[in-house]
């Protein structure tokens, strides 16, 4: 907020307040306005007051937020259809926080209570968790909403949720959904009580509620990055934090998360248009009513004999396009969203606070779902629900999916699942007590964010954090992150990750941030910065880069390959030979290097020397046309006309459909100035390339850059070239 600035928004807001006839804000305008006057005053009567910056900083605090609470109250009064809004109005605002947050510890108590009483009691024990259960649902949904719809906090409202996040009587997922509802707020509304309760909440011993709490600042800090400049205390607050290692860990692993996020549209066509379509086309598998699976257990699960199958020809794509799949799960890539973005019309995903939850099997809308099933199902399913690698929102979508489809499928997909399981082997998952990793909470949470985010039916209604047109998740792009940039380990992650998912220029930006120096230290900082801006194009920057890495270290083959590449790219040939020089020197019979050396020696005009590297290309690739076709026009250059007719006749027999064939054969008779016999190939060539779009143009430029080279070895002039051109054109 410009210092200048400050009077005309009391003014705009003014305006606002008076319109909504908030006496409240009225009076915390006028005594804003007020101060302000009061410490001009005393400006201009040349008083020196040592409180001046404070008190304007505070005012312009105090701006942002009464600015945002009129926002709020306007939006409340007049955007009633906005799922927010409607939220709001549905709450009984006789019911506090503190109340909320009171039934939920009481229902939370009642059930760990019931579910430590003997099974004798067990109708009646059913029926009073089901009746706490269903209660405990209400009292949720008024919670999410309740802070999600919020208004500023209060010391006594910020002070009640914490005490929740910190009570041992309250469930886990509860205090989940209390981190994700304040998430939410904040990214409608800033409030500094808010997001100090995320930083509280990082600190708390669960990984479930530190690592939502992580995400959600991640994501709130860099929405508002500006405004934090004027928020000291927040300022200082993450200061601290960012001296814990542990802290800036997690920290740029979630930038990078929350970055491979905004790929998973990218990742979800290339399973659909890639690696699904793959698989299914393989003969080793097929398209079952419970999935893909592979055509050896499918047949061998009902006892047949392995044997019979063990000839069966191994399918090498299908079996990559498996591999990769599991790569890019491994990595941390959103496999799953294109399958189950499908599933998300359940009822249950009406309600906004639905698509936070963690998924419990003790939630009414699963456990009614679970407890239809038979035991042995139930048992498996429940099981692969805890272990599987699904985030929550792809959970429900899968237990809703159960309900559809019948005793019959149910049974059929457990035996799916199972069928390469032992019964030991089952027994021990079903007991499996496991830990998450906290990388995997992260992960999988912001895998449920992506689906609310794009998937919600009023998704629009909300500020898309992985919108693409919003800066990566870079400390460079946000002031507030600039303190995370003095730990080079973590920034080299960074930077590095961006390099292997093209996101170059940040790449870039993360590298020089290091200040790579010229020393040998530096030598890989020197290659990937040069690798990037290549891959961006940027060949004279990249030539740069790669030089210096190698004047650092000569003895690196890959800075000498990469080198020689740019320079062939850059079209600097004289440079690309002497580097592919030093690579032939090392790989004497690598074909690339013999005809990229050749390719820079032709471009020079130095035919002589190229003839005998293209000789030996042609000896170890007897079959190439590429190396027959240069070998020849070089033989062309240097008069040895014989030669190149031997060469382009032998191409000519053999791709007599080729329009280029009948060219070049052409070219040797308008080496040696033999129209008569030059002018039926050219003619040839002409009528098989001018079917095609732009034929006669490319073959006029085809034509022209044959003549021009050629005129130094037949010495014939201009304009007898152009009459042969008209004549083969008109067909004389």
């Amino acid at each position: 907020m410009e210092q200048q600035n400050l009077i005309e928004l009391f003014r705009k807001l003014q305006t606002s307040v008076d319109a909504l006839g908030d006496y409240e804000m009225q009076s915390q305008l006028a005594q804003m306005h007020t101060t302000y006057s009061a410490m001009l005053r005393y400006m201009v009567q040349g008083m020196d007051d040592p409180n001046a910056s404070r008190i304007y900083a505070d005012l312009v605090t105090q701006v942002h937020v009464l600015r945002d609470r009129a926002d709020r109250a306007n939006r409340l009064k007049t955007q009633g259809s906005d799922r927010y809004v409607i939220s709001q109005k549905m709450l009984r605002p006789e019911v506090t926080l503190s109340d909320i947050v009171g039934h939920l510890r009481n229902h939370d108590e009642a059930l760990t209570l019931l579910q430590d009483e003997p099974n004798e009691r067990e109708n009646i024990q059913r029926h009073d968790v089901e009746q706490h259960q269903r209660s405990r649902e209400e009292m949720l949904l008024m919670l999410f909403g309740r802070v999600w719809t919020s208004d500023v906090w209060s010391k006594s409202e910020q002070e009640t949720a914490f005490a929740m996040l910190s009570d041992d009587a309250v469930f886990t997922n509860d205090k989940c959904v209390l981190i994700s509802a304040t998430m939410l707020a904040l990214m409608e509304m800033f409030d500094e009580r808010k997001l100090m309760l995320l930083f509280d909440a990082y600190l708390l011993p669960e990984p479930e509620l530190s690592q939502r709490a992580l995400v959600g600042m991640v994501i709130v800090l860099r929405q508002y990055d500006e405004r934090i400049k004027q928020q000291p205390e927040v300022q200082s607050r993450f200061t601290l934090l960012c001296d814990d290692p542990n802290f800036v860990r997690d920290i740029f692993r979630v930038f990078m998360q929350l970055h491979y996020s905004r790929l998973t549209d990218s990742v979800s066509e290339k399973m659909r248009s890639d690696i699904i379509p793959t698989i299914l086309q393989s003969k080793n598998f097929k398209q079952t009513e419970y999935g893909i699976q592979e055509i050896d257990d499918f047949l061998t699960q009902n006892g047949e004999n392995p044997e019979w199958f063990k000839n069966r020809k191994a399918d090498t794509r299908a079996q990559e396009k498996i591999q990769e799949m599991g790569e890019m799960l491994m990595e941390g890539a959103d496999v799953y969203m294109s399958t189950f973005s499908q599933m998300k019309n359940n009822v249950f995903f009406q309600q906004t606070a639905h698509w936070f939850y963690p998924f419990s099997a003790d939630l009414p809308a699963v456990s009614d779902i679970l407890r239809r099933l038979g035991s042995e199902t139930s048992s498996v399913f429940g099981a692969m629900l805890r272990y599987a690698p699904f985030c929550d929102s792809d959970k429900f979508s899968f237990t809703f999916m159960l309900s559809m489809i019948g005793v019959q499928g149910q049974e059929g997909l457990s035996k799916s699942l199972t069928s390469s399981l032992s019964h030991d082997e089952l027994s021990e998952m079903v007991d499996k007590k496991t830990k998450k990793r906290v990388s995997d909470i992260s992960r999988q949470y912001i895998f449920d964010l992506y689906r609310f985010f794009t998937l919600y039916p009023f998704h629009l209604q909300f500020r898309n954090p992985f919108d693409k047109e919003l800066p990566t998740f870079t400390p460079l792009a946000h002031k507030v992150f600039e303190l995370l940039l003095s730990n080079d380990d973590e920034v080299l992650s960074l930077a590095e990750f961006f390099m292997r998912k093209g996101v170059y220029q940040d790449a870039i930006d993360l590298f020089e941030h290091l200040q790579p120096q010229k020393v040998e230290e530096d030598v890989a900082l020197w290659q990937k910065i040069g690798f990037c801006e290549q891959k961006q194009g940027r060949l004279e920057e990249a030539f740069e880069c790669y030089k210096t890495a190698y004047d650092l270290n000569p003895n690196s083959l890959w800075t000498l390959k990469h080198l020689a590449s740019v320079s062939f790219q850059g079209e600097w040939y004289a440079e690309a030979e002497v580097y592919y020089e030093l690579l032939l020197e090392d790989e004497p019979d690598n074909l690339r290097y013999l005809r990229r050396k050749a390719g820079s020696l032709m471009k020079q005009n130095v035919f002589a020397d190229a003839i005998p590297l293209l000789y030996k290309a042609l000896y170890l690739d007897e079959d190439s046309v590429e190396d027959q076709n240069n070998l020849a026009w070089c033989q062309l250059q240097e008069s040895q006309f014989d030669k190149a007719r031997e060469l382009y006749g032998k191409v000519l027999s053999s791709h007599a459909d080729q329009p280029s064939a009948h060219f070049n054969m052409a070219c040797t008779y308008l080496a040696e100035g033999n129209i008569q016999q030059a002018y039926p190939l050219f003619r040839e060539a002409y009528l098989m390339q001018s079917v095609s779009d732009g034929g006669d143009a490319q073959f006029v430029r085809d034509f022209n850059d044959a003549f021009d080279a050629l005129q130094p070895v037949n010495n014939m002039d201009s304009e007898r070239g152009q009459a042969l051109l008209d004549a083969v054109r008109l067909g004389i």
